[in-house]
């Protein structure tokens, strides 16, 4: 649903969304119904209603009220500006309901924009009360993409976690409480077969089961490339309705482990001594003149690989796409790798290499195309807020489109960390990956957002990187220990 609708959701009563009645009707036995949105730093909200009183405030148009605070996330809101210390301010929460999808068989999730109170804004005169919401810039640019470009995207989310030992953890993972009683192998565990055997294999399936028993689509499942970390892929959808399916995923996840006796674990380092934890993103890229008006008009006929087939976009289209992402890519990271803990993964070589570039199916480089106007962004972890940092990269890539930029990286054919300097130069792979996210916020600052504010707005912007700092600055003040200890819980 798009922010102007939603407005007018938000204003208007009378009876309650088809979408809701007819799901309700379908699924007699839902008897709660959790609220999510997702604040600017990524950390995921809920608020729980019965499913009688979902329907009643949608009948009456009636959004959820929480504080202002809650669009910036656990940010010290001492250490944020007035607005967000008031005891009077209130934000809505406005639930989609068309996202509504199930969790189990008496549990719903429904995902939330939020409209900020613009009395309380009056000096940043936005033109929208969901001019700052996540969800609603990401559709924001998927509106510009379709208007002015013809372009439609899908997306899948490779879910990787590890299952660790719930009676160990307490709820809180310390560093040896993850020490499993098999020898550490020698070897990779990546897709062993060895590790999908047992307790931790059969919740992974069951996770499988509960996945696809509401309606997502689970490509496969397998062994990470530590022991006790696995990952779930999900097929492709429309780029909101994938963001929103994540975070159901994750929710089905947890509780699915926790019936088993593990935590499921997405921190992007829980343990000195293993692997750490990624978010990679298939993302496809659609256009074509004939296009209809509305997405959602045309997202079923692209299920069908003929028919993706036949909006497929062409190379130099894709060519300026991935150019406008790669150019921006060092700042692209303080939304996709947006913790301290997320450089771990970009300080392994082995895990996207070291430098800026793009490949052919290789996992040496942060963007590896599985084919012409396909690409695996290995750039995310679960740090960030996915809406935002999915918007800014198709942003990237829309301001590539439209200038017409050239890919000046070319494809190494190989590693690249096993290519001599010369060598790399020669393929335009000069730039190094930020190796902190200091590195990273900087320059996407210094850069002064680097034309992403053509399409996602200044605004959100702005609060993105205000959060970001006094989060970070926080973060500093803590030990590596409490850092962990402070964050894991919420992942």
């Amino acid at each position: 649903m798009e922010s102007d609708e939603m407005s007018k959701v938000e204003r208007e009563g009378g009876s309650p969304p088809k979408v809701l009645v007819d799901y309700l009707e379908k699924n007699a036995g839902t008897k709660i119904i959790k609220w999510f949105w997702v604040s600017s730093n990524g950390f995921v909200y809920a608020r729980t209603t019965t499913a009688a009183q979902s329907l009643a405030l949608a009948t009456t148009a009636t959004p959820i009220k929480v504080h202002v605070s809650c669009i910036g996330g656990f940010t010290p809101i001492n250490s944020m500006d007035p607005v967000f210390v008031s005891r009077t301010g209130r934000t809505s929460i406005v639930p989609d309901w068309c996202s509504l999808r199930m969790i189990n068989s008496t549990r719903a999730a429904v995902q939330c924009c939020v409209s900020e109170d613009l009395a309380l804004y009056r000096s940043l005169a936005m033109l929208s009360s969901f001019q700052r919401c996540p969800r609603s810039c990401l559709q924001r640019v998927l509106g510009v993409a379709l208007e002015k470009f013809g372009m439609v995207f899908l997306g899948g989310f490779e879910v990787e976690f590890y299952l660790l030992d719930l009676a160990g953890t307490a709820g809180v993972v310390d560093k040896s409480s993850a020490e499993i009683p098999m020898a550490q192998p020698s070897w990779r565990s990546w897709s062993s077969a060895t590790c999908m055997r047992g307790p931790r294999a059969a919740c992974v399936e069951d996770c499988m089961l509960a996945l696809e028993a509401v309606g997502l689509v689970v490509t496969q499942g397998h062994s990470e490339c530590s022991v006790d970390q696995f990952e779930i892929p999900l097929g492709p959808l429309p780029l909101v309705a994938a963001v929103d399916a994540l975070i159901a995923a994750r929710e089905i996840i947890k509780e699915t482990a926790a019936k088993h006796g593990f935590f499921a674990c997405f921190f992007p380092k829980p343990l000195d001594n293993k692997e750490p934890t990624g978010l990679h993103l298939h993302l496809s890229a659609h256009q074509s003149a004939e296009l209809p008006e509305r997405e959602e008009l045309w997202v079923d006929q692209l299920t069908q690989p003929a028919s993706r087939a036949k909006h497929k976009m062409s190379k130099l289209s894709a060519d300026s796409f991935l150019a406008g992402i790669l150019d921006r890519f060092a700042m692209l990271c303080a939304f996709g790798l947006p913790t301290v803990d997320s450089y771990h993964r970009s300080a392994n070589k082995f895990v996207m290499g070291n430098f800026v570039a793009w490949g052919k199916a290789n996992s040496s480089v942060p963007l590896s195309e599985v084919g012409t106007g396909h690409w695996e962004i290995r750039s995310l972890d679960w740090g960030a807020n996915v809406y935002i940092a999915v918007a800014a990269f198709l942003s990237a890539g829309l301001l590539g489109l439209a200038r017409d930029e050239p890919l000046r990286w070319k494809d190494p054919g190989g590693l690249t960390y096993e290519l001599q300097p010369e060598e790399r130069e020669g393929f335009g792979i000069v730039e190094l990956i930020p190796a902190s996210f200091d590195e990273a916020l900087l320059g996407l600052i210094q850069r002064q957002y680097g034309g992403l504010e053509e399409y996602m707005g200044h605004e959100i912007l702005d609060l993105y990187v205000t959060v970001k700092q006094k989060e970070h600055e926080h973060m500093r003040s803590l030990s590596d220990e409490e850092r962990r200890r402070a964050l894991i819980a919420h992942y």
